[in-house]
């Protein structure tokens, strides 16, 4: 009898054994999509991989198009203390694109939060981060620092928050002003205070907008949040609640009154995003979708189709024509033992129909401390992971999305339309013109300069834009958006997309508060 037993448990493990492989088969090389340059309009693909001077845990597109990086040393060692990274995408992929420089401001922006301010000066607010108390790392910081594009360095700022913060997030509110949420205080604390950055140059807090509940011990690692309609900020948790901030009401917060199994629980590091104005799509457990239409009176959250198995540590990025792309991740947390299980395949999500198309796979695999975003070129930088991580990838791959190849299966680059001349600023409900070579245009949109970390992407977002053909051939008349809740003032690629769906490189275009 105690033989059989042995039997069948080994039978058992083998069977586990060859479960395992054949998921780790399937998500690695198959099936992996197929045709080649004859499908790249349909799935699109990877460029080559680049060497990058450190792992890009964190990203910001700055006002000028370039891009700051941090988070490890050289060597991809853990630690933004020691210095940080500008890259140039005009200048290619080598080294000459890059200016690296020294952290000199005695901060480790290691997991601190940052985003592009609102105001003019295209500086960028980083807040809190990692902090090494007697020889141990992982505690949090209180620091509050600007890096200014202008100078290409970092600075402090004169005053720290309230609460000490690790993996804190960030929302511009259509004020101008900044919102800090979240976040770890140290080991064992979690903090429901929420702290402001005035567009006065001036911090403090919102006393009104405390809750332990949206931001505390269930849902303190970079809380989900976006800005809702009647100047109010939504907050979509792990666990699967929701919560409204009644920010007219000094960010007095609510629970929505409806059963959290509705939405589902979720991961910190599964990834979501508003692809449209109120519009969220979330990925939650078990390979699962949702989208949530916060437009209304009540959240309305509906299953989405289609399942994605192994996205912990995934990306979604809102691409220049609001489909998403969605890559990285694994089945287990970052953890080494299931490094097998990653997953290199990628997905395509159209909003108009609601399904999924199968995309290239990304040449490495991207999980713990990876990021995703779009670049004003339309194109998606996707890199990094590690530090720590079964792999660490100092390095990046650019991703070229189907719209950007000829519809005939060709594999060639599709000519795209061209934005000659375009307002540097405008704001709200203003008319403005754009002066364009195309054949034919069909959309104009505009999509938030992005800032990501963590499967995070703060303030990431996209809108269509009204448009009519001017007077004189190659102008047209466009409409910024007329509802802050839907554009919040800052930096925007502006893209205007021809009747074959290829996309210009965008102008940045900084929305101005009125």
């Amino acid at each position: 009898m105690k033989k059989k037993s042995l039997v069948s448990a080994a039978c058992v493990i083998v069977a586990l054994i060859g479960v395992a492989v054949a998921a780790w088969a399937w998500l690695n090389f198959g099936p992996l999509p197929s045709g080649g340059p004859a499908e790249y309009h349909v799935r699109g693909k990877f460029g080559p991989v680049a060497a990058w001077s450190l792992t890009p845990i964190h990203a910001v597109v700055l006002n000028d198009g370039r891009v700051m990086t941090y988070g490890t040393d050289h060597n991809g060692r853990q630690g933004g203390s020691l210095l940080y990274d500008v890259w140039d995408p005009a200048k290619g992929l080598g080294p000459e694109a890059h200016l690296t420089l020294p952290n000199n401001v005695g901060t480790d922006i290691f997991c601190a939060g940052q985003v592009l301010l609102p105001a003019g000066d295209g500086k960028v607010l980083l807040v809190g981060g990692d902090r090494t108390v007697n020889g141990e790392r992982n505690w949090s910081s209180p620091n509050i620092n600007m890096f200014n594009a202008q100078k290409n360095q970092l600075e402090q700022f004169p005053v720290k928050m309230a609460q000490a913060r690790w993996y804190p997030s960030l929302l511009t509110l259509p004020s101008g002003d900044v919102m800090v949420a979240g976040g770890r205080v140290d080991k064992t604390s979690y903090t429901g205070n929420v702290e402001v950055y005035r567009q006065d140059g001036t911090w403090g807090d919102l006393p009104q907008a405390r809750s332990e509940a949206a931001f505390g011990a269930d849902n303190w690692s970079y809380p989900r949040m976006w800005l809702a309609p009647k100047n109010q900020v939504f907050v979509l948790s792990v666990t699967g609640d929701m919560f409204y901030m009644d920010m007219g009401k000094g960010g007095a917060v609510r629970h929505v009154d409806l059963p959290k199994d509705l939405a589902g629980q979720s991961h910190v590091y599964l990834p979501s995003v508003m692809y449209q104005p109120g519009k969220i799509l979330a990925t939650r457990k078990g390979g699962k979708f949702i989208t949530v239409d916060i437009n209304g009176e009540q959240p309305d959250v509906r299953p989405a189709q289609g399942q994605s198995i192994a996205r912990l540590n995934a990306s979604m990025t809102v691409l220049a024509d609001g489909d998403v792309f969605l890559n990285g991740g694994g089945l287990r947390d970052n953890s080494s033992v299931w490094f097998a299980m990653s997953n290199r395949l990628t997905q395509l999500w159209s909003p108009r129909t609601q399904n999924w198309t199968q995309g290239p796979p990304n040449r490495r695999t991207r999980l713990y401390h990876s990021i995703s975003m779009l670049l004003p070129d339309a194109t998606v930088l996707t890199g990094g992971g590690g530090a720590p991580g079964p792999q660490d990838n100092l390095n990046i791959e650019i991703y070229y999305p189907p719209y950007l190849f000829k519809k005939d299966g060709s594999g060639q680059m599709a000519d795209r339309p061209q934005i000659v001349g375009a307002p540097a600023v405008t704001s709200w409900a203003e008319q403005f013109e754009l002066t364009v070579k195309a054949a034919g245009i069909s959309r104009v949109t505009l999509v938030r300069a992005n800032s990501v970390t963590h499967t995070v992407g703060f303030d990431q977002r996209f809108t269509d834009l009204k448009w009519s053909a001017g007077k004189q051939a190659g102008h047209l008349q466009i409409e910024a958006p007329k509802l802050p809740h839907e554009a919040p003032p800052g930096y925007y690629y502006l893209f205007v997309i021809d009747k074959m769906g290829v996309p210009s490189v965008a102008k940045m275009i900084w929305l101005r508060a009125a």
